[in-house]
């Protein structure tokens, strides 16, 4: 019988990464906007931001290379969804 976990984890971390991605690129727009206005707390934002995207995909690479390369599937469709909600939002 074959074991389904490995890949179940990495469909995990696929939704995870979707969710991550989601985040921190919209949370790259309230950095731009932050800096635009001069408020120095988005310097914060931005390492935390980078920071948090650092963390999750190191812990997805403990888990090995699938749910790694998922996860980073994951955070590449997130940005698509920013962009498409950004892109929306203007016109």
């Amino acid at each position: 019988m074959m074991d389904l976990a490995p890949y179940a984890l990495a469909g995990a971390a696929g939704l995870a990464g979707v969710g991550m991605g989601w985040l921190h690129f919209r949370g790259l727009r309230m950095v731009a906007e932050g800096l635009v206005a001069g408020q120095m707390r988005a310097v914060l934002l931005q390492v935390g931001r980078l920071a948090l995207l650092g963390l999750f995909l190191f812990a997805c690479a403990q888990l090995g290379p699938l749910p790694l390369i998922m996860a980073a599937t994951g955070v590449l469709a997130g940005r698509a969804v920013v962009l498409r909600q950004s892109r929306e939002a203007a016109g």
